[in-house]
């Protein structure tokens, strides 16, 4: 199935974008699936303009961001079993990304520590994925788990580092659906091993920055609601609560140089705390 789409945007160029993907099932209840395309996004609104600067951090958008641009590839092969009234999905993914002109947040000063969203020239991404699905009666249990290596690099830096660093990744949901009370209970979490970065730490005999790597430490981020539909699925109800671990900073180790007066630890700023919410939804059937 090839595919061709041209993208326009009024701040930044138009861009035509190209597609083929392509599926062979097997016996069994195995499926293939492959893609390979090119990629194209522009900035949003908190890449360009996001200003948050306290005593404690100081994270900043970017107004001269330039659009990411490159290619993705992914195979993805699946298998469907049925035992019973139990429903079965196992996914096995492999994912490879490549860009130039990647938007992520950076360290760009290391003493005070601040954060900014820049432009590196070339971002590679090389990921497995391992996604669970277990359905019996109301009940449904997803479980999945990523490994993945992704590798910066910045030309203008003559110590740039561009070796990859390696991550692992814990997603985990629940759903029970009572249907006597029309209600709906939802898990969801996640938690993120270590990651480490290469931070610009101290410059060389000529005056170019050397680089070591930080360690921003492990956390896990829990939500969970609860939703009621009345008149018929008319109205929707949910409560709910997101960050139940009340995850605010997490520790970054290694992001300074520390002598006997200073910490070589800091923290990044990740949310603002456990919330709680309400939500009403009318659906109009017309």
């Amino acid at each position: 199935r090839p595919g061709i789409r041209c993208e326009h945007n009024s701040q930044f160029d138009s861009k035509l974008l190209g597609s083929l993907s392509a599926r062979y099932l097997m016996k069994k209840g195995f499926e293939l699936r492959a893609n390979i395309g090119s990629s194209y996004r522009v900035p949003n609104f908190e890449e360009l303009y996001y200003y948050f600067v306290d005593s404690n951090h100081d994270v900043r958008g970017n107004e001269n961001l330039n659009p990411e641009n490159g290619y993705s590839t992914f195979i993805n092969l699946k298998k469907r079993s049925w035992f019973n009234d139990i429903s079965l999905i196992n996914n096995l993914k492999f994912s490879y990304i490549d860009l130039s002109d990647k938007i992520d947040l950076a360290i760009v000063n290391t003493t005070p520590l601040q954060y900014q969203y820049i432009n590196i020239d070339s971002f590679k991404l090389m990921g497995f994925t391992l996604d669970n699905s277990f359905k019996r009666n109301g009940f449904t249990f997803n479980l999945g788990a990523t490994y993945q290596g992704i590798a910066r690099i910045n030309e203008n830096e003559t110590n740039g580092e561009d070796g990859f660093l390696y991550n692992f990744q814990v997603n985990t949901s629940a759903s029970y659906f009572y249907k006597k009370w029309n209600t709906s209970f939802t898990m969801l979490l996640k938690y993120n091993g270590e990651q480490e970065n290469y931070i610009a730490n101290g410059t060389d005999d000529d005056g170019n920055s050397l680089f070591t790597k930080a360690t921003t430490d492990a956390y896990s981020w829990l939500d969970a609601s609860v939703k009621k539909s009345f008149f018929d699925n008319t109205i929707d109800l949910t409560i709910g609560s997101r960050n139940l671990f009340d995850i605010t900073n997490v520790n970054v180790s290694n992001a300074s140089v520390g002598d006997v007066h200073t910490s070589n630890n800091s923290a990044l700023l990740l949310g603002y705390g456990r919330s709680y919410y309400l939500k009403l939804l009318y659906n109009l059937n017309f």
